[in-house]
């Protein structure tokens, strides 16, 4: 079945379309995942900043007040709250008692938001024991640095949405590559009938019946090909058909002749 030309063209359009949406699938999902993680960061930023400057009147005076702020505003924002005096000391914690934590000084996101005003960081968490995406941003008070407020959202969900959005990308390209393959088969089929058509003609020819003519069906190649093809088969009958004629003619004469009849040359 393999071998034939319509399979061929077929299984070749789909390994291209296929490698074409692969390609483009891929690109297009990478794109759309850096584009997912760009937008939830930003969002994160933005709560962040919320939160910083709902903690500025907490963080001056008391680390219990912090750590109810961040118990009471995670659960409304959906993500994990941190908040950090700016020694590292961590004066509240939506998940942990913040009073057994370590000093949070070193954590990168921290750093980077005490030095550039926005830090951001991919890490495994030590505290919840697993991938965290983490947000931080300063605490001010009177044109000063007191702190820093930090939100973390879990890696897994995150991976979970990403690889929810690879799955429907590639049934999307899988469904390109069939209705590729559907529409190259009705096409290719239908550009092959000329072809069939010729097949079966060569095969009457060839038992002496000149008389059947190839369908022809289109305007391209294959058309003008079958075209030329019933002309051929055309000339060829009747030139057949005079040679015939003018054999039974001169049987004809031959056998009315009273004499002999001697062909010297």
């Amino acid at each position: 079945m393999f071998r034939s030309v319509l399979w061929q063209v077929i299984l070749a359009c789909v390994f291209l379309i296929a490698i074409t949406a692969l390609v483009l699938g891929g690109y297009l999902l990478n794109l759309a995942q850096s584009h997912y993680l760009d937008t939830l960061e930003e969002g994160l930023i933005s709560q962040a900043e919320l939160v910083s400057e709902l903690a500025e009147p907490c963080m001056s005076f008391s680390q219990g007040e912090c750590d109810a702020l961040a118990d009471g505003l995670a659960p409304r924002i959906g993500a994990r709250i941190t908040l950090i005096a700016a020694d590292g000391t961590v004066l509240g914690d939506s998940e942990r008692d913040p009073a057994t934590m370590e000093n949070h000084a070193d954590r990168p996101e921290v750093i980077q938001a005490l030095v550039e005003g926005v830090g951001r960081s991919t890490r495994h968490s030590a505290t919840l024991g697993v991938d965290m995406l983490y947000v931080a941003v300063p605490v001010e008070a009177e044109g000063r640095v007191i702190g820093v407020a930090r939100l973390a959202l879990p890696l897994a969900g995150i991976e979970h949405s990403l690889a929810e959005m690879a799955r429907k990308a590639t049934l999307a390209a899988a469904a390109v590559a069939l209705m590729a393959a559907g529409t190259a088969f009705i096409v290719v089929r239908r550009k092959l009938n000329p072809i069939r058509s010729l097949t079966q003609m060569a095969r009457r020819m060839a038992t002496g019946d000149l008389s059947r003519r190839a369908r022809v069906d289109s305007q391209d190649e294959f058309g003008e090909l079958a075209r030329a093809f019933n002309r051929m088969a055309a000339r060829l009958e009747q030139t057949l058909k005079r040679i015939s004629d003018e054999r039974d003619q001169m049987a004809a004469v031959l056998s009315h002749m009273a004499d002999g009849l001697i062909i010297a040359d």
